[in-house]
């Protein structure tokens, strides 16, 4: 998956690729709660293929919010599997064109796992997603990518 040209994106769908194999994506921006928050809502179907014989329907929520205490962007995700994890943009990270997450914590996973989730920007209107595991005491390996562009 390395590199971007490996990203597809069609009119109407959005691909994604990863450990769940090739599936489609559809999500949702909103800015909610007075505009204090930004909800993202996730659903990616995979149907059954080679590397995912049975298929599966991946659903997760984030949160987006802004810590002044610590001058810092927050993400928070819900997955259906019932794993929140907890990431934070840490002040040293100089990603020019995007946002870089880090983890820094998980419900209902074991410890010492770590993530990390980058939005690259390519224009106005369309980004590419890149998460990333990293098992413990192992480094960090590509779990998914995904390139998004703005519905008219």
């Amino acid at each position: 998956m390395g590199s971007n040209s490996n990203l597809f994106y069609r009119p109407g769908v959005t691909i994604v690729h990863g450990e769940a194999g090739r599936g489609t994506v559809k999500r949702t921006y909103e800015f909610v709660m007075n505009g204090r928050f930004l909800h993202e809502r996730n659903i990616s179907p995979y149907p059954p293929q080679e590397k995912n014989p049975k298929g599966e329907v991946h659903e997760h929520w984030t949160m987006f919010s802004y810590d002044r205490a610590r001058n810092s962007l927050v993400m928070r995700q819900y997955h259906q599997e019932g794993f929140v994890n907890q990431y934070a943009m840490p002040a040293t990270v100089k990603t020019g064109a995007g946002l870089l997450f880090e983890s820094e914590g998980f419900e209902n996973l074991p410890a010492g796992w770590k993530a990390r989730e980058e939005y690259a920007v390519v224009s106005e209107n369309e980004f590419v997603e890149t998460f990333e595991l990293a098992p413990p005491g192992k480094d960090f390996n590509i779990y998914s990518q995904t390139r998004f562009k703005r519905a008219k």
